[in-house]
């Protein structure tokens, strides 16, 4: 392993020639010695087939796993490169969380990380690419009113990342359940009817997502 300029770790696990969806379906475990880092997300890479499956973390289990694996053809073989994501806790002994926040890239705002997604990304692909997961305070603070979010707060948080106030917007066909987002980079919406939630997207909407640590 070789550290990188932010106190991040990166390893690499390789599992050769095995019938890989017989694997997907009793992953192996393991733990960290010394505890000294913090898994935070990475990715699988498939070979001989060169596809790239998501390394998640199951909150129920407290293990992360491949997902997508099950779906590969019935007796496949092949190899499975495991890329982790890991946090050097010697780097940050005092466990505060706007570290863990700027070093997956947000802004740690009111107690929450947050992140500005890609054109047609939900929350959960937000959280998710960034290591970590989707946070309720997406909806409980710059949501819907039946969530408890407020045209201020959007305004607040589209501030953090140097983007145009919000306009509150009513009920809007697909993108209801959007919160906060900001369309085609020019213009912030609040959308005020709901529920909001973490996997509503839409291709021209950029959202304004809050993450949780993995752990």
């Amino acid at each position: 392993m070789e550290k990188c300029s932010r106190p991040f770790m990166l390893a690499v696990i390789v599992l050769c020639l095995m019938p890989l969806r017989d694997w997907a379906t009793s992953q192996p475990a393991g733990s960290l010695e010394g505890n000294r880092f913090r898994i935070i997300g990475g990715s699988c890479e498939v070979s001989p087939n060169t596809d790239t499956v998501d390394l998640q973390y199951d909150p129920e289990t407290h293990a992360w796993k491949c997902e997508g694996l099950e779906a590969l053809e019935e007796g496949t073989m092949g190899s499975v490169a495991i890329t982790l994501r890991l946090l050097d806790r010697a780097s940050n002994a005092e466990e505060d969380p706007s570290d863990y926040c700027a070093y997956a890239g947000g802004i740690y705002a009111g107690g929450h990380c947050w992140y500005r997604g890609e054109e047609g990304d939900s929350c959960n692909r937000v959280c998710q690419d960034a290591g970590g997961r989707y946070s309720e305070a997406t909806a409980t603070e710059v949501g819907s009113i039946g969530d408890g979010g407020t045209h201020k707060k959007c305004t607040e948080v589209a501030d953090l990342f140097g983007r145009p106030r919000a306009h509150p917007r009513g009920r809007y066909g697909r993108n209801r359940g959007l919160g906060c987002s900001e369309q085609w980079s020019v213009v912030t919406w609040w959308m005020r009817d709901g529920p909001t939630t973490g996997a509503a997207r839409d291709r021209d909407m950029r959202r304004f997502c809050a993450c949780e640590a993995p752990y």
